[in-house]
């Protein structure tokens, strides 16, 4: 699935799906950047549309997507 964030850009592609027990996280690579990892949950990941491949992603404020600060 490739992640987009809210306003439309790619972020990058869904590598893996992490289940440690305190809920799922999911590891987005991005290209020439250290992969994003995010809670996988109704408020980071508010859309997905598995027929279009396609999730939309708002990462919580304490996570720093490089570029942004």
């Amino acid at each position: 699935l490739q992640a987009f964030d809210n306003a439309g850009a790619l972020l990058g592609t869904v590598a893996a799906v992490y289940d440690f027990g305190a809920g799922v996280s999911l590891e987005i690579k991005q290209a020439g950047q250290k992969p994003l990892i995010i809670p996988f949950n109704d408020r980071a990941v508010p859309q997905v549309d598995i027929a279009a491949g396609r999730l939309v992603v708002q990462p919580p404020e304490e996570i720093i997507i490089e570029g942004e600060r």
